[in-house]
């Protein structure tokens, strides 16, 4: 006997998660604290800078130095955090409770 097929449940359309957001924010703030601090330099530096915190927020990798930082790697973790919350949330149900009472665009 065939087993039973499991229905897909799939909203049309694009959602946002807010844990994953949430986890982005740190990362975001380490751009914008580069960003400023290579303005003196030019548009060039500005970017590089940047990137280069943004490197050192997800990885804890400072390229400049050549050397690892692990305690600075906090956008890193705070992302794993929020994609963990958002399969979490997925999997207890919550995201499909939030989408039937007609939040359009946001899941946790």
């Amino acid at each position: 006997m065939a087993g039973t097929r499991k229905t897909k449940r799939r909203r049309a359309g694009t959602s946002l998660s807010i844990a994953v957001l949430a986890g982005l924010t740190p990362v975001a703030a380490a751009v914008i604290t580069g960003f400023q601090e290579g303005l003196p330099g030019g548009p060039g530096v500005a970017v590089g800078e940047a990137g280069r915190h943004a490197m050192i927020s997800l990885t804890g990798y400072d390229p400049e130095a050549k050397t690892w930082k692990l305690g600075d790697a906090k956008g890193g973790m705070a992302l794993l955090t929020g994609i963990f919350a958002h399969k979490l949330a997925g999997r207890l149900g919550i995201n499909r409770a939030i989408a039937n009472m007609g939040v359009p665009l946001f899941r946790i």
